[in-house]
């Protein structure tokens, strides 16, 4: 049985965060450095994505930790650049014991540039058609989803294996 939501995004910035200033904020480059994976960090340093080199950064929320997914390929086009844009994802959820855990397919759409550029500063608006939109459609799954893929298939079967260590053939 497949359930709908509908949810909504959060904005990269509206995030419910004060409007301290970060590092990258303070223009002082010394207190700005780019992290490498296996570089030591101090127990109160905190990793800060650099909004600057997004020209789209958008935030969703499944509900449980989802630790793969994967992008559906549509027929929209390649390469698309026109702003809005939409993609189509599927992700497993790795849900507390006890919990039930889903299959998520998810439809992200009228995903607008969040960086403006110099030209469209004057168009900007709080427009409610310009908020992105996220709907989800979510299938049970027995146990823990640990790797999720898409792949065309000729004959239309799609296998699952859980956390459980039960697999599903449908």
């Amino acid at each position: 049985m497949a359930d709908h939501e509908e949810v909504e995004m959060v904005a990269a910035d509206d995030s419910g965060e004060s409007d301290e200033e970060s590092p990258q904020d303070t223009g002082n480059p010394a207190e700005t450095k780019v992290y490498l994976p296996g570089d030591p960090m101090d127990e109160e340093e905190e990793l800060v994505h650099d909004e600057s080199a997004y020209v789209m950064y958008h935030q969703a929320q499944t509900g449980a930790p989802c630790l793969s997914f994967d992008i559906l390929q549509d027929s929209l086009g390649e390469n698309r650049e026109t702003f809005p844009l939409a993609a189509y994802m599927v992700a497993g959820t790795q849900a507390e014991i006890g919990r039930p855990n889903h299959v998520i397919l998810m439809k992200m759409s009228n995903l607008n540039k969040t960086k403006a550029d110099s030209d469209d500063e004057d168009d900007e608006s709080d427009d409610e058609d310009e908020k992105p939109q996220l709907d989800t459609v979510m299938f049970q799954h027995l146990g823990g989803v640990n790797r999720i893929r898409v792949r065309k298939s000729i004959n239309k079967r799609q296998v699952s294996s859980s956390s459980k260590c039960q697999t599903s053939v449908g």
